[in-house]
């Protein structure tokens, strides 16, 4: 409390720039009514330069069950004391910081009345928490098949689906996962039934959103969040051995799981070459990314620092190479 110009707790409070003394004053009255033995507790607590805030602790059960009862015993007798009028949203919050100085009376009441240990731990704020889990396989030997869409495609990502159970072997079990991006529970429903008879098969729904990667992503026309959750397809999918990524406006005429025969040795993907971005380069087509418009030329080169515009793969259909390791690789290239 000094560092933050109070004398100790009990000053701090009386200067802070939302908080009311008065209404701690009236907590503290309701405590010595009702506990009387917290008397020496609140003095040390007030007098102190430090303490525990922002109401953050993990406690054995039984002891946070007598700290509850203890404190709302007294914060519901506080409320018919304290009048909150013409407070604003932050001095509203009164309750809130008032039991953070009743955590604290209430832990040095425990230290004087017996051996209890308390562990302080350095707080850590994430500011960019991701998803880092993986999906198990639903079969124990399946093609696993990805597709990407949000609402706006969950028509044409059903007539794929449904050209695929169409074209099915039914000797072969299909565990197809859908990235997700607020596809309505209407269309999943509408989804989950074009496999529902066949076991099979397995439909499943996972949101992109789960990753704050994309929330900075540049995106335009039909490129959406959705267009680049192919990337985290090795993180997600690393217990399995290849994964089958397709775009959603594509229909197949054969079975799809064919592809997983392709030997792809040390290679991390399986694709085809894009002979339209070739065309965008022989004839100087606009690209727009995040760095800006150019054209197809000098975006290969500047944005995806590529040399020979051969080398550039279309990416609605991906074969990945996952294990063994995959996720790592991928992850290693990624930097």
């Amino acid at each position: 409390m000094t560092s933050a110009g109070s004398k100790n707790n009990l000053d701090h409070y009386e200067k802070g720039e939302f908080l009311h003394i008065k209404d701690y004053l009236a907590a503290l009255e309701v405590v010595e009514e009702l506990y009387p033995d917290y008397k020496a507790a609140i003095q040390q607590f007030n007098n102190a330069t430090d303490g525990y805030y922002t109401n953050m602790f993990v406690m054995h059960k039984d002891m946070f069950v007598d700290y509850s009862e203890w404190l709302f015993a007294i914060l519901t007798n506080l409320e018919s004391r304290i009048s909150m009028n013409n407070y604003n949203a932050q001095e509203k919050r009164v309750i809130g910081h008032i039991a953070e100085r009743l955590f604290n009376i209430y832990i040095i009441k425990q230290q004087q009345d017996r051996a209890l240990k308390v562990k302080e731990l350095q707080r850590t704020f994430v500011t960019n928490e991701t998803f880092n889990g993986k999906l198990e396989p639903v079969f124990p030997h399946a093609a696993p098949i990805v597709i990407s869409f949000d609402d706006n495609y969950a028509i044409s990502g059903g007539a794929l689906i449904n050209s695929i159970v169409r074209h099915s072997d039914k000797n072969t079990h299909y565990d197809i996962v859908v990235l997700e991006n607020k596809v309505s529970n209407l269309n999943k429903q509408r989804l989950l039934k074009l496999v529902s008879a066949h076991t099979n098969f397995s439909l499943r729904f996972f949101d992109v959103n789960a990753f704050t990667e994309l929330n900075g992503v540049h995106t335009r026309a039909h490129f959406s969040a959705s267009t680049y959750a192919r990337l985290f397809i090795p993180q997600l999918f690393r217990e399995y051995e290849k994964v089958i990524f397709i775009d959603s406006d594509t229909v197949v005429k054969a079975d799809l799981a064919t592809l997983l025969n392709v030997d792809l040795g040390t290679n991390l993907v399986a694709a085809v070459k894009d002979i339209v971005m070739e065309g965008f380069v022989k004839f100087g087509a606009m690209s727009e990314s995040a760095d800006g418009v150019m054209p197809a030329g000098e975006y290969l080169q500047k944005t995806l620092k590529m040399t020979k515009p051969d080398e550039y793969f279309q990416a609605g259909i991906i074969v990945f190479n996952v294990a063994p390791d995959g996720a790592g690789r991928y992850l290693l290239r990624a930097d």
